[in-house]
């Protein structure tokens, strides 16, 4: 899947200068999220760019949710269920 560039990585602060690789781990670094809107936040190891996806997307990207930390998989599942009981979707 590919993802908007929602802002330049800082590879040179808090220590992530490995984050140019593309073997770096975790493969997928948690950056946040937008609780409101539902948006993940994350960068890819080896990738100029912070990106965005909505967690409806993010769950079903196997890559992206097997490079996260397992943490921050299980906060991405949080977060899907919290979008889904808000848009109505918990009593299907």
């Amino acid at each position: 899947m590919s993802y908007p560039e929602l802002r330049r990585f800082e590879f040179t602060r808090n220590g992530h200068s490995n984050r140019r690789d593309d073997d770096a781990q975790p493969r997928v670094l948690f950056i946040g999220m937008d609780f409101d809107d539902h948006w993940l936040h994350f960068h890819l190891a080896g990738d100029a760019w912070v990106r965005t996806g909505h967690v409806y997307d993010c769950v079903l990207d196997a890559e992206l949710v097997a490079g996260l930390e397992p943490q921050d998989a299980v906060r991405l599942g949080i977060e899907y269920q919290r979008a889904r009981h808000r848009q109505g979707g918990a009593n299907e």
